[in-house]
């Protein structure tokens, strides 16, 4: 059967990926540059496609417990979150990824990355964590409002290294056996800071909002002031929605099961994270 892959220098070189279209797996020999500016390629068996308009989700779980952070404990196990939701239509049943964590100031390694379900590690600065076969999706057939997520555990550097960055990609596929221009990718990254010794828990973001009700049985409400990523997750730190907001919003969770859920509203690099009670 004909392989076909996708290699994508990321923005700032940190991550690239090749991801097949088919059973075939993935290619270790990708290759990537430092302030690479390009996205996509154009050779045989590439997805050459322009970037597709949904937004992956990127975020540091502290210790997989689903409690969502923005910085990290020297030497604690984290768990890097990165989802996907399909807001953009086709048939895609299929999905895979890329993934790296860099000091924040270079392409050096920041951590270790543990054992993938579903994927390995290959190269070092940086180590890309990589799926060896296209994943299927937590939620959904392939279609609008399909959820694609993956758990890529990390264990923080050592004291002193400072900010590190993540950097990954998602790749929806239609699994036709092609690199064709239906299957589709998008980009994340965020930023993870150093907590210090002195630090007292997260600092409190600037990040004005309100959610109501809360309890709440179907729709939540979201009040905000400017424009905002909002992801919601639940306890197991599962991506249930992802949306971009420009002033007031509504999540439908009607559909959701009865129990706790994080709302996490981000924007440059800032979260706020809101807990909310569904009924």
């Amino acid at each position: 059967m004909k392989k076909s892959f996708l290699l994508l220098p990321l923005l700032a070189g940190f991550c690239y990926m090749t991801l097949s279209s088919n059973s075939s797996g993935y290619m270790s020999n990708a290759t990537g540059s430092n302030g690479s500016t390009s996205i996509g390629c154009g050779g045989s068996g590439c997805h050459g496609t322009a970037a597709a308009s949904f937004t992956p989700t990127l975020v540091l779980d502290s210790a997989g417990g689903g409690t969502i952070v923005t910085k990290y404990t020297p030497g604690k196990s984290y768990v890097i979150r990165l989802g996907a939701i399909n807001t953009i239509g086709g048939t895609l049943p299929k999905f895979g990824f890329q993934c790296s964590i860099v000091k924040a100031t270079g392409t050096t390694d920041a951590g270790t990355i543990g054992t993938i379900t579903g994927g390995t590690t290959f190269g070092t600065n940086p180590m890309v964590a990589v799926q060896t076969s296209p994943l299927s999706p937590t939620t959904g057939s392939g279609g609008i409002a399909t959820v694609y997520a993956v758990a890529i555990p990390w264990t923080a550097p050592a004291a002193g290294t400072g900010s590190v960055k993540a950097y990954a990609v998602v790749n929806l596929v239609d699994t036709n056996g092609s690199a064709t221009g239906s299957d589709k990718w998008s980009t994340a990254n965020a930023t993870f800071q150093e907590r210090t010794v002195s630090a007292v828990g997260e600092v409190a973001s600037n990040i004005a909002v309100n959610v109501f009700p809360n309890p709440v049985i179907n729709n939540l409400n979201i009040e905000l002031n400017g424009t905002y990523n909002i992801h919601v997750f639940d306890m197991s730190g599962r991506l249930m929605a992802s949306q971009s907001a420009n002033g007031n919003t509504v999540v439908n969770m009607q559909s959701y099961a009865t129990g706790m859920y994080q709302v996490v509203v981000s924007k440059d690099g800032a979260n706020k994270t809101i807990s909310v009670v569904k009924q």
